[in-house]
This record gives structure tokens, C-alpha cells and sequence, in this order.
């Protein structure tokens, strides 16, 4: 896609730092081809199109509807994009699994042949579904027709980022990356799991009454010890991640980003840091 011209990229940023929140022209749903209905948002430009924007959500309980997000799009429509932005529930509750590049993949079709016009098409991606989409969109029947990729704080090696997050202040993307690897060692909706994404959601939402605490009644004196400990003891959280890291490792493996497989990719590809 062309670089915004100045008075463009004044206008984008300045959209995206308002306060007040920005709201969808369209609520649609996409048709993906394995017959899965999956709602969207649509943001229209008030003037000439120049194309369109797959916008994704990362992982938030807000998922396309998180103000960060929405102001984003916004602006996008407001420099003459239309920008589509999809629910993907798997994501907005947190969980990482390799189904996601299909159901990705499946997302970005449906957007192509449901809502785009015959100008250029980008993606636009942030934090863990900067690597989903990388890899949905590096798929053979999309690669051609994606005219550019913009990922912000792509987690492009997964295990990697897991091994950062078990040390770093990030609490909340610890709490996830805890959860999940209990799901990847023993089975979805394990009980320290549950708790954790519990813990992760009263870190988001700070304004809200404690899920956790609720959540904690329901367990058993071992399993209270246990979570308070993977939420506040790191020996403890890097003798479990040590105990788990053997399993996660052949899931995250395959959501790494690997720059040859980023070739078959038509357009340009932009990574930044977060």
C-alpha cells in the first residue's frame, strides 16, 4: 500500500487520540467458508476509497470492540480506508491455539469476496494475532491478494515471548501465558487455568468487582495455594512453565513466524515493536 501522504498521517493520529469512542457505520456478518457466521464491525470513509483494512483484534475481552482498537479503525476510515473488523471469540477469551490460523485465514476470504472492493487490501494486526495473521495470510490462497501487512508487537516466536512473560511486569499477559500452558499440559478449562484467566480478566478490568475471588471459594485448600503461588511466586512459575514448556513447546512451534514463510506474501510487511 502507498505511504499516507503528511496531511493523511496528521489526520490518522490526531483521529486516534480523541477521546470520545468511535463507533461502527455497519454491523455485518462474515459468511466464512466453512459455514461459520462471525459478526464484524464495518468503518466507512466519508470520501473516496482507496482501499480496504482487515483489522484484528488481539487478545482482550473487549476484542473488536476495545475502544484502542475502534479509534484505530476509525482513523483508518477517516484517511479513506474501509476497515472490517471481525469477532474472533477464541482470541477475545484469551486462548492460544493453532485452529486460530485457519479461522483466521478463513476471516481474511470472507472479507476479500464479502465486503472489498477492487482496491488494494491490507491487514492490519495486533499483539499475539500479529503472528496468526502473518501465517493466515503467508496461505497459498490469500498470499497473492494481500497488498500489505502491518503487525504491531507481532509475538512472531511464541516461545520466546513465554519465556519473557514468566519474568516480566506484564501481569496480565503472564496470567494468559500461565493459563494456557495448563491447557496445553493437561485439558481446556483446567481448574488453576480457569483461575488464572479469571485473575487476567480483574487485571483488565480494574474497575470491577473481583472474578477471582469468587472463583477461589469453588477450590479445594491445594488448588488456592497453588494459584497464589503462580500468581505471586516466580520460582514457582518457572518450575511449572520448566514441567510444561516440553508440551507448549510443540504447540507454539507451529505458530512461529518464520521469515521464509512470509514470501509467498504479495505485499509489503511491516513489523513494530511493542
Amino acid at each position: 500500500m502507498r505511504f499516507f501522504a503528511l496531511p493523511a498521517a496528521i489526520k490518522f493520529f490526531s483521529s486516534c487520540m480523541r477521546a470520545e469512542p468511535a463507533t461502527a457505520d455497519l454491523e455485518v456478518t462474515l459468511e466464512t467458508a466453512d459455514g461459520l457466521s462471525v459478526p464484524a464491525d464495518i468503518y466507512l470513509p466519508k470520501g473516496t476509497v482507496f482501499g480496504t483494512i482487515f483489522s484484528i483484534h488481539g487478545m482482550t475481552p473487549e476484542a473488536w470492540r476495545d475502544p484502542r482498537l475502534t479509534a484505530v479503525n476509525r482513523a483508518f476510515a477517516k484517511i479513506g480506508f474501509r476497515t472490517i473488523s471481525p469477532y474472533v471469540d477464541s482470541i477475545a477469551n484469551l486462548r492460544i491455539r493453532t485452529s486460530q490460523v485457519d479461522e483466521v485465514a478463513k476471516l481474511v476470504e470472507a472479507s476479500l469476496d464479502q465486503v472489498a472492493g477492487v482496491e488494494p487490501f491490507g491487514v492490519f494486526s495486533v499483539s499475539f494475532s500479529g503472528a496468526i495473521t502473518l501465517l493466515a495470510c503467508a496461505r497459498q490462497e490469500l498470499a497473492s491478494r494481500i497488498s500489505g501487512i502491518l503487525a504491531l508487537g507481532t509475538f512472531a516466536d511464541p516461545e520466546r515471548c513465554f519465556e519473557y512473560l514468566f519474568d516480566s511486569d506484564d501481569d496480565y499477559g503472564r496470567m494468559i501465558g500461565l493459563a494456557n500452558s495448563y491447557e496445553f499440559q493437561y485439558f481446556d478449562n483446567h481448574p488453576i487455568a480457569k483461575g488464572l484467566y479469571r485473575a487476567a480478566l480483574d487485571n483488565f478490568y480494574e474497575d470491577l468487582p473481583n472474578e477471582i475471588d469468587q472463583y477461589v471459594s469453588t477450590l479445594e485448600s491445594s488448588q488456592v495455594a497453588l494459584l497464589h503461588s503462580l500468581l505471586y511466586d516466580p520460582q514457582v512459575r518457572r518450575h511449572t512453565w520448566a514441567k510444561h514448556q516440553p508440551k507448549a513447546t510443540e504447540l507454539l512451534k507451529s505458530l512461529t513466524v518464520d521469515t521464509e514463510l512470509l514470501r509467498p506474501i504479495a505485499g509489503r510487511i511491516t513489523l513494530i515493536h511493542g
